[in-house]
């Protein structure tokens, strides 16, 4: 009897190992399923965040594209008004003109008022001439970015 003792001792004794065995096998399987939960997590952040970049990503392509149209269309108005200031320029330098040419020769006091009145005149449009074409460049640069 006491031998069977002793080989139930042994057996149950076994039996504790075996089951040690397992439990640490158990806790490896989780530590394992633990870590393929959290890559998942991960990856599924990763996916989100790729996602998001592509959104991001055409939605600045449409800002661009939006901004170049805009600035394609502020390059037309440019020219136009440029063409339109030239002519308005040109409408008043000629009659100004024609005004220099029917002064009289003299240089009386008439004359001298009215050369004084015409140079003051030319000298604004050569002015706004001036100012229109910086702001032209100016459009031009900003245009060109």
């Amino acid at each position: 009897e006491i031998k069977e003792s002793g080989e139930r001792v042994s057996a149950v004794q076994q039996d504790r190992k075996t089951v040690d065995n397992v439990l640490a096998e158990v806790a490896v399987l989780n530590e394992s399923m633990r870590e393929i939960k959290e890559s998942g997590e991960t990856v599924r952040a990763l996916q989100q965040d790729m996602r998001s970049f592509k959104d991001l990503e055409e939605s600045t392509k449409k800002t661009a594209d939006n901004v170049m149209a805009d600035l394609r269309l502020l390059k037309n108005d440019l020219e136009t008004f440029k063409s339109s200031l030239r002519t308005e320029v040109l409408g008043k330098v000629e009659p100004l003109h024609q005004q220099f040419r029917e002064l009289p020769p003299n240089r009386d006091d008439e004359h001298v008022k009215a050369m004084d009145h015409l140079r003051g005149e030319l000298g604004e449009l050569r002015d706004m001439h001036v100012r229109r074409q910086e702001e032209v460049d100016m459009d031009r640069s900003v245009a060109s970015l």
